[in-house]
């Protein structure tokens, strides 16, 4: 009986549709999990740390108050129902150069915890010698969990 070498043997067809299958399942999950939305500034309209979840209209304000006028690109309507907004300021800077950046988002012990840490600047980086008071704002979808923000900021 003659062999046909095109066919596969039937463990390695096997084989090759469950890889598929997981990464069609990778994808589509990665679909699913939209990214946030999010604006950052170097000019806050607050030079001390804080930290705001905002779950109302109001509050979603109010956040927008504290980025200061390099604020305008965001959005003034808030879907409260479907979104949450959280605001996280560095507070005052003495150079440029800093910024806040998204460690993790994930559940964790009963919350929907955000993680978030400060970019500095290198030792002997060229950065503007000016103070800044950085913040980031993002827009996320509404958790099932209460949102709470794990900060790692540094001292000036």
């Amino acid at each position: 009986r003659r062999r046909d070498h095109r066919v596969l043997p039937k463990g390695r067809r096997v084989r090759i549709v469950l890889f598929a299958l997981f990464a069609l399942l990778l994808v589509t999950a990665g679909a699913a999990a939209d990214p946030p939305e999010q604006w950052t500034g170097q000019y806050a309209g607050t030079l001390e740390p804080r930290i705001v979840v905002a779950s109302t209209e109001g509050g979603w304000r109010d956040m927008v108050a504290l980025a200061g006028q390099s604020a305008q690109p965001l959005p003034a309507a808030f879907d409260a129902a479907h979104k949450t907004g959280i605001g996280i300021f560095l507070g005052r800077r003495n150079t440029g150069g800093h910024a806040v950046k998204i460690v993790a988002m994930a559940p964790r012990g009963g919350r929907f915890v955000v993680t978030v840490d400060e970019t500095m600047p290198d030792t002997n980086a060229m950065v503007a010698q000016v103070q800044t008071s950085p913040w980031l704002i993002l827009l996320i979808d509404k958790p099932d969990l209460p949102v709470a923000v794990e900060p790692r900021f540094h001292a000036n």
